[in-house]
């Protein structure tokens, strides 16, 4: 079963408490606190470009076998600034937690991101991912991840991985002597960067209308 609760305009809450859920988030509230409980798959995503915004995703883990999927895009343009922060907190045994944020910036857009991943002790047996990806089309974006590993359990698997790159001008050399001219290029490169964020995300969309 899921609940959901507006604590304000700016608050939204979700517990969910069913063996497989998919949805995707309402990231026009600043702030999103969601709990799962055990023996619950979360599974949840967000798509977010054209405007700023400012966003903190809260997820706890509080029951034994619970487990959470986040996955995130934004595609930043012109001056907009997104910032977002990402907490995922492991309060059981044998919960697992997977955060997947990718991200393209170009013009002089902008990207702040925070992602935390918090294991607390009686907690063994769980896992936690975290991975930030973002591609950068100009010299004048700014990418500013800051990844964070909180353990308090040793009997735990948790990582995180972070990559900031520029467009490859020995690739974008390369396609320009198979006949594609630089936009054409660029183009493909951003589709193979996105490709697997946007299976992700079409999977959960799938499993979302599978349940609607």
């Amino acid at each position: 079963m899921l609940w959901i609760h507006n604590d304000n305009s700016s608050i939204i809450t979700i517990s969910m408490n069913t063996s497989h859920f998919s949805s995707v988030l309402p990231i026009t509230q600043q702030k999103i606190h969601v709990t799962v409980e055990a023996n619950s798959n979360c599974k949840l995503y967000f798509i977010h470009q054209d405007h700023n915004y400012t966003n903190e995703i809260l997820i706890e883990l509080i029951g034994e076998h619970a487990s959470v999927e986040l996955y995130g895009l934004f595609l930043g343009e012109k001056k907009y600034s997104f910032n977002l922060s990402t907490n995922v907190i492991h309060s059981a045994k044998n919960t697992h937690s997977k955060t997947e944020i990718y991200g393209i910036l170009k013009d002089q857009s902008s990207s702040f991101y925070k992602g935390v991943i918090r294991v607390n002790p009686k907690t063994n047996g769980s896992s936690g991912e975290l991975i930030y990806k973002a591609l950068l089309l100009s010299d004048k974006v700014i990418a500013k991840p800051l990844p964070s590993l909180e353990i308090l359990n040793n009997n735990v698997q948790v990582s995180h991985s972070v990559s900031v790159t520029h467009l490859n001008l020995e690739e974008i050399f390369y396609l320009n002597t198979r006949g594609l001219n630089i936009a054409q290029s660029e183009q493909l490169i951003t589709q193979s960067f996105l490709a697997k964020i946007k299976q992700r995300i079409t999977e959960c969309e799938t499993d979302n209308d599978l349940k609607t």
